[in-house]
């Protein structure tokens, strides 16, 4: 008896070990909740790769529309800054410089007459026949009427010198403006260069992330699908 008790206990041994061998393996089995887990996982970052996609779209779009209107924008102040320099350098100055020659004109026509007519009436009271008071008077109100026209045309020269002056500065002023507005242009253009590269980078990390999930997610569902498999009688 103690014999044969001996001799059964590696037999049973044996029998109980061949068992598990025609079932599931145990780490198979036990690794089933972390694959779930890691596919759950990969499941809920592809919905956040493909909702942030979406947002970087709409910004990206949003960008642009922002750059179009900034070029629109510097190309009209471009513009505008070209139509006043065309209009002050071919209309207004021009226009003034006319007014102001014909001031002068006007002012060295009057000065000339105020002159004549005094050397005419001195001229003319230089008999003594006429009273010397009456004379006096004329000749003096003769002679300020001439020095009043030599003080308009110095005054009108003046103004003249003063009106070239601004022109000159206004030239200027709309020079620098139009520069800045070439500038702002350039600019414009320039970083209108630089997002449309930039974007496109965001746009493909973006495509690429949510491309790179679903090959990983791919990969898990062939890998749980020939397991399946091999786990078939």
């Amino acid at each position: 008896m103690l014999l044969a008790l001996v001799l059964g206990v590696p037999a049973c041994t044996a029998v109980s070990n061949s068992r598990p061998a025609t079932g599931d393996p145990a780490g198979t089995a036990q690794d089933r909740p972390a694959a779930a887990d890691d596919e759950a996982d990969l499941g809920r970052d592809l919905e956040e790769a493909r909702i942030e996609s979406t947002a970087t779209e709409l910004s990206v779009e949003k960008r642009r529309r922002d750059s179009t209107h900034e070029i629109e924008k510097a190309e009209r102040q471009v513009e505008t800054a070209r139509h006043a320099q065309k209009v002050f350098l071919e209309i207004e100055t021009p226009l003034e410089v006319d007014e102001l020659r014909l001031d002068l004109d006007r002012d060295r026509g009057r000065l000339d007459d105020q002159r004549a007519e005094l050397v005419e009436l001195e001229a003319m009271y230089a008999a003594e026949e006429f009273a010397k008071t009456t004379k006096e008077l004329v000749i003096q109100r003769g002679r300020r009427q001439v020095a009043h026209a030599e003080r308009d045309l110095e005054l009108t020269v003046r103004r003249g010198r003063q009106k070239e002056i601004q022109r000159e500065r206004r030239a200027i002023e709309l020079a620098r403006e139009l520069s800045d507005a070439e500038f702002g242009l350039a600019g414009a253009r320039a970083d209108a260069q630089k997002l449309a590269i930039d974007v496109d980078l965001e746009l493909r990390r973006a495509r690429n992330k949510i491309a790179d999930l679903e090959k990983k997610i791919a990969a898990k569902q062939k890998a749980k699908t020939e397991a399946a498999k091999t786990e078939q009688p």
